[in-house]
């Protein structure tokens, strides 16, 4: 069934460090006016709600970070703000440039021995590789990363890469141990009270059980995992749990109650007024439709989600769901509309690849601009402490040779006085 692109075989990568929720507008605002330092520890606090955060106001803090950094000659807060920097490139597919900037703060973290940083670097690395194709080589990093959060004594370091480590021991079919890291994950968040993730714990328990094809299992950590979203108030939560208990009650033939279940997704998701998840809520109740070949209503929910994914400008949702339209088509013998549904289908991904070029570009720009104006800063900064030096040494070169004026003039001085004296003593003499 089409519905799991959207469920269970998303793969959510952990990037951040795991916050209760936070005020971001109290938290800029506390950076914009703090020291460096207290600038490093909001960005430590906001860097996880990019998502929220605009491209612009990321490039700022990047900015802002770096130049300080180098002014105040304080080389955590540049390895902090390379890192910072690495999400926005590897999210624009500049994996090379991701990983030079992580290598950058690497050095500095290796050098002064700083395990926790050393845990979220490598936990970065992992999701290059992941987004790479490089499974082996993302757990590789993934495990570096949970080692090094074992050193410290703060968990969350070790969390950081904990449900990474397990999505991947479930597509190996490694259960168990995939199982006791998410329990780990559970405790730990429980603990901290971080309702939201704990139900994202239990909703990965549920995927865990459904890969085993134990949809009973699975809907009963789905189920856990709905109250804790239910708790938490997040609506994207709680849509994402209807949404998995709707797959549990699918596979056990309970079809009236997955029906259910994907409306109240829909109804969760339209309330949250995100165009982008109501198009998916659409998309996966067409599935559902289509799945039991009623193709009036299937065709009735791919053309809700794909005006609704016009309005949030997902293109690949667009073609997904044009795609689908086309198949109905096909099965109806409809021709002419199935031929224009494919020329749109061409177009938006002529439109989707000129795209992908374009902002790979711009982000290129961007981290080549990052990279020269780091250099001319540094530039700036060496020429300054030069100035400075030089200045130093005119200051000291003027005030010896004030010195040597001085003492020569007091030598002349003396000369003078004991010359005086001795010509004055010899008339004497002579009178």
């Amino acid at each position: 069934m089409r519905f799991f692109r959207f469920t269970l075989l998303l793969c959510f990568l952990q990037i951040g460090f795991v916050y209760a929720q936070v005020d971001l507008d109290k938290e800029i605002n506390a950076y914009q006016n703090g020291n460096l330092d207290e600038k490093m520890e909001r960005a430590f606090v906001f860097y996880s709600h990019l998502d929220q955060i605009s491209q612009d106001t990321v490039i700022y803090y990047v900015d802002d970070l770096q130049s300080r950094g180098i002014e105040q000659d304080r080389p955590d807060a540049t390895a902090l703000s390379n890192y910072v920097f690495v999400t926005y490139l590897y999210e624009h597919g500049l994996y090379d440039q991701a990983i030079q900037k992580l290598t950058d703060s690497e050095k500095f973290y290796l050098d002064t021995k700083n395990d926790s940083m050393l845990a979220v670097v490598n936990n970065a690395y992992g999701n290059i590789a992941y987004l790479q194709g490089n499974v082996s080589e993302a757990l590789s990093y993934y495990k570096k990363a949970y080692d090094y959060g074992e050193k410290v004594a703060d968990l969350k370091f070790k969390m950081l890469s904990s449900l990474n480590i397990a999505r991947m021991y479930i597509q190996s079919e490694e259960y168990d141990e995939a199982e006791q890291l998410i329990q780990d994950y559970i405790t730990f968040t429980n603990k901290e009270k971080q309702i939201k993730k704990v139900s994202n714990g239990y909703n990965l328990l549920g995927k865990l059980y459904a890969a085993k094809e134990n949809f009973k299992k699975a809907k009963f950590f789905w189920d856990k995992g709905m109250g804790y979203a239910l708790s938490s108030g997040d609506k994207r939560a709680i849509s994402d749990s209807y949404t998995n208990m709707a797959i549990a009650e699918y596979f056990e033939e309970n079809l009236a109650k997955a029906e259910s279940y994907f409306k109240l997704a829909l109804a969760y998701r339209l309330k949250e007024d995100d165009h982008f998840k109501i198009s998916e809520a659409y998309y996966n109740l067409g599935d559902f439709y289509y799945g039991q070949e009623k193709l009036d209503s299937a065709k009735s929910y791919y053309e809700r989600s794909y005006n609704d994914a016009k309005i949030s400008k997902s293109k690949s949702i667009q073609v997904d769901a044009l795609t689908q339209i086309s198949a109905i088509y096909d099965t109806l013998g409809q021709n002419e509309n199935q031929i224009q549904t494919l020329k749109e289908i061409i177009r938006l991904n002529g439109i989707i690849a000129e795209n992908r070029n374009k902002r790979d570009l711009k982000a290129l720009n961007i981290s080549h601009e990052k990279s020269v104006q780091k250099a001319a800063l540094i530039g700036e900064v060496r020429e300054k402490k030069l100035n400075n030096q030089v200045s130093a040494y005119d200051s000291i070169f003027n005030q010896w040779l004030w010195i040597v004026i001085v003492c020569i003039l007091s030598l002349v001085i003396i000369f003078m006085v004991r010359k005086n004296k001795k010509e004055y003593q010899s008339h004497d003499k002579k009178g």
